[in-house]
């Protein structure tokens, strides 16, 4: 845009200016959702409603997140990130560019959704180091086979470590068996309190229940790596309200919560030691009387979620069924 302008109105310091504000404006995402698109992201202030996107958090959103995924995947064997172990070793063995996260980029950017809704990833940065706190996001995927006459279930996904990514839409929007709902944490570390699912379940799902009819009686937690931390504490102090609960790639807590158990899911590569307990926390969880779905995925590690997308989403989907 820069060249452009100042070829054909480089004499002309103001037309330059206005070509430049306004090539800024048509690549910047809207602050407020699409209320016609199946992918809706949503700011929530501390009263509920619906609020615009902050406008830095927009302007940072020029930056894509394909881009930050490639530059990362790049520079992987020597760029400090911040993490360490299992983690580390498997994003500094992805291969630069093309590897099974930009993938899942590629069809992110074939969707729109990269431009669709402003990215919760600086929202959730700005929030780590005190910004916004009153805020809430989240993200909402409705189904193209929804009717609105008729209640849905609902998928609520709990998201892992480094925040809220755009791929994970992409991902559910591959499934049409459920809303799906994908809050986010006031943070990047993705670890789960009482108050964030006080704030899933109660504002979020509220909202939910204004554009269209949802089924509360069919509610399901999805924990995603540090997103089990909010699948372990559900089952502690909330499994009653969730038809089914999984774990995806993720350590699985055995502490059996008084009353009926939810329908349990358990997923991971084999070679994760993340979820290093999970045949044993299988084994231990049918013992206490639960259905359990397990699918563990030989010679996959952490990132099975994408490196064996259409497998793990079946995975997950087939327990939404029985």
């Amino acid at each position: 845009i820069t060249s452009l302008a100042l070829i054909f109105f480089g004499r002309r310091p103001r037309l330059v200016a206005a070509v430049l504000f306004i090539g800024v404006l048509a690549l910047l995402p809207p602050r407020r959702a699409d209320p016609t698109a199946r992918v809706q992201t949503f700011v929530l202030d501390e009263f509920g409603d619906s609020v615009a996107w902050p406008l830095p958090v927009v302007l940072a959103s020029l930056v894509p997140e394909v881009e930050l995924a490639r530059f990362s995947t790049l520079l992987a064997p020597v760029f400090p990130f911040p993490t360490r172990g299992a983690l580390l070793r498997e994003v500094r063995a992805l291969k630069p560019f093309d590897n099974a996260v930009t993938r899942e980029y590629r069809l992110v950017q074939s969707l729109g959704l990269e431009r669709a809704a402003p990215s919760v990833l600086p929202f959730q940065a700005a929030q780590q180091v005190g910004a916004y706190r009153n805020l809430h996001a989240f993200t909402v995927i409705l189904p193209k086979y929804l009717q609105t006459e008729r209640p849905a279930p609902v998928i609520i996904f709990l998201h892992g470590y480094l925040g809220h990514f755009q791929f994970y839409e992409s991902f559910w929007q591959s499934q049409d068996e459920a809303i799906v709902l994908i809050p986010a944490t006031q943070d990047l570390l993705g670890l789960w309190s009482a108050e964030d699912l006080t704030h899933a379940l109660g504002p979020q799902l509220d909202h939910l229940s204004k554009l269209v009819p949802l089924d509360r009686s069919r509610l399901h937690l999805v924990g995603l790596s540090n997103g089990g931390s909010g699948v372990n504490l559900a089952m502690k102090t909330r499994s009653t309200q969730f038809r089914s609960m999984t774990w995806l790639s993720t350590w699985v807590e055995e502490r059996r919560p008084a009353g009926p158990l939810p329908k349990l899911a358990i997923i991971s590569g084999q070679e994760d030691s993340i979820a290093a307990n999970n045949r044993a926390a299988s084994t231990w969880w049918r013992e206490q009387g639960a259905v359990v779905n397990e699918r563990r995925f030989a010679r996959e590690g952490h990132l099975v979620m994408v490196t064996k997308r259409a497998e793990v989403l079946d995975a997950l989907v087939s327990t939404l069924r029985h």
